[in-house]
């Protein structure tokens, strides 16, 4: 998006955020015109969501990566700082297009960058500068 031409920035842009994959997609789903279930039965019923369950928390999914079987599935805090810090310019990009994206409210852009801020403590409410 940073690179794109003036006559590209005035497009819409839809954000779906995998932590709020259903609300998101159902709400994009509404603004184009859906009436918010349709998007979602596809989903579950699509071949690559054999692998995503119901949760019981919230009515959201949970997804459940081959990954999820590993042995050790902490970071530490370090480690995390230092993947944080590694991922910054995307970190930025992320903030920019939650912000931009036209199906994000602003309730839903604070929780976003609230739950970034607590993986990511060193990180900041704005975009920044990465070092």
């Amino acid at each position: 998006y940073s690179r794109a031409s003036e006559k590209e920035r005035n497009k819409n842009i839809f954000v779906i955020r995998t932590e709020h994959l259903e609300k998101d997609w159902t709400t994009i789903d509404i603004m184009l015109g859906g009436n918010g279930t349709e998007g979602m039965q596809i989903l579950h019923k699509n071949a690559w969501s054999k692998n995503i369950n119901n949760s019981s928390g919230g009515g959201g999914i949970k997804i459940n990566h081959p990954s999820n079987n590993a042995p050790n599935k902490t970071l530490s805090h370090q480690g995390r700082l230092n993947l944080c810090r590694a991922l910054c310019d995307e970190i930025q990009i992320y903030k920019k297009l939650i912000r931009l994206a036209v199906n994000i409210d602003v309730e839903s852009e604070n929780q976003s960058l609230n739950e970034l801020l607590h993986t990511c403590p060193n990180e900041s409410r704005e975009v920044k500068v990465c070092q």
